[in-house]
């Protein structure tokens, strides 16, 4: 019996846009049906231009509300507020409960999407205590490679069970890999 995980891409980005201000989600929405399964990663910065990165690239979405894959005065901006609501949901309104996540640099919504946040760092006796000012979050789009390790546990079990260390820089597959 063959068991397979059927999350697909379009489920995640799906949730991803979900936790977006509903201006930007509506710009979302309306790409044609491919852009949106090819985003990899949503950068927002406060009072800065929204990045998205589509298969690895970066574009910004123009006041058209297009992506265009270079920077205009005219591009898109995420203000303050909507920043503010995007983290919001983030934390699903509760920051002092995401506290240690956020001290590791990320945060994970209630609905599984993380996303790496920067901010300044609040020390108390020396050591990390809490973060403040978030400034910019970097929402990664998780994707499921179906079969993708086949080839490498094939090798690795041949003969018996092995100890493995997987390592590489991100994006590259660790964790539909492991």
């Amino acid at each position: 019996m063959k068991i397979t995980h059927n999350i697909s891409v379009k489920s995640n980005i799906s949730l991803a846009i979900s936790l977006l201000p509903v201006n930007l989600q509506s710009v979302l929405l309306s790409f044609d049906a491919v852009t949106p399964a090819s985003i990899t990663e949503i950068r927002l910065r406060k009072n800065k231009p929204v990045i998205l990165y589509i298969l690895d690239r970066p574009f910004f979405i123009s006041r058209f509300g297009k992506a265009v894959n270079h920077y205009s005065p005219d591009c898109m901006i995420i203000g303050d507020a909507d920043f503010d609501y995007t983290v919001d949901n983030l934390c699903n309104n509760s920051y002092h409960s995401h506290i240690n996540t956020m001290l590791n640099g990320y945060v994970t919504a209630p609905c599984g999407i993380r996303a790496g946040i920067a901010s300044n760092a609040v020390y108390r006796d020396g050591k990390l205590h809490s973060v403040k000012d978030i400034t910019s979050l970097c929402i990664r789009i998780s994707k499921e490679i179906i079969n993708c390790s086949r080839p490498v546990l094939n090798m690795l079990y041949a003969s018996s069970l092995p100890s493995v260390v997987i390592a590489g820089a991100s994006c590259l597959g660790k964790k539909p890999l492991s």
